[in-house]
């Protein structure tokens, strides 16, 4: 007589959250796959453009946060840099995503092509050496300038740049240092 078992969660079998998929060593690699996700909306293939545009998200996700735990933010009393594993991610954002990409992209050391197209991405968007760039973090400049240093974009604002981040991509223009070229959205992880 077979053991009875009960039937499946409507929400299916995936739906059962346990400690172990929430723990914080699991966080960081959820959201880089997130990241690594996220990119191939704009390019599927993993070509250059790609694991460029994978940087730029992984950079912008890491100095958000810094930015965030830099502006005293706290989430139920504790850092966002502590709640999203990355506290020694920040203090070298070049390191870590250079890391990421070695990672990731499973081919060995990054291509000094990647290590220059990363540089010139951090310092184009790098706010405290006047590089003029941003991130969404740091909202459109005049704009967010009167809500105080720290204090991030609004929804608005942030909309507006990934609008803005995304049609330049689109027409090969490549925005703020974006993936540029025919490289279209299509493919899969």
């Amino acid at each position: 007589m077979p053991s009875a078992r009960p039937p499946p969660s409507p929400r299916g079998p995936t739906a059962h959250t346990t400690r172990a998929h929430t723990s914080r060593a699991a966080y960081p690699k959820l959201v880089e796959t997130l990241l690594h996700e996220l990119a191939h909306n704009m390019v599927g293939p993993h070509d250059e453009h790609f694991w460029h545009l994978f940087a730029q998200l992984k950079a912008d996700y890491l100095r958000y946060h810094k930015q965030a735990a830099a502006a005293g933010t706290l989430h139920e009393g504790r850092s966002p840099l502590e709640l999203a594993g990355v506290t020694q991610d920040v203090a070298d954002v070049r390191g870590a995503v250079l890391r990421a990409l070695e990672h990731d992209r499973q081919e060995g050391p990054v291509s000094q092509m990647q290590v220059g197209l990363l540089d010139g991405y951090l310092a184009a968007t790098d706010m405290a050496i006047g590089g003029g760039g941003r991130t969404l973090a740091e909202g459109s400049g005049a704009a967010s300038s009167g809500a105080g240093a720290g204090a991030g974009a609004t929804r608005e604002e942030m909309r507006a740049l990934m609008a803005e981040r995304a049609a330049a991509r689109r027409d090969g223009g490549g925005g703020e240092g974006g993936a540029s070229g025919g490289a279209g959205a299509g493919g899969s992880a």
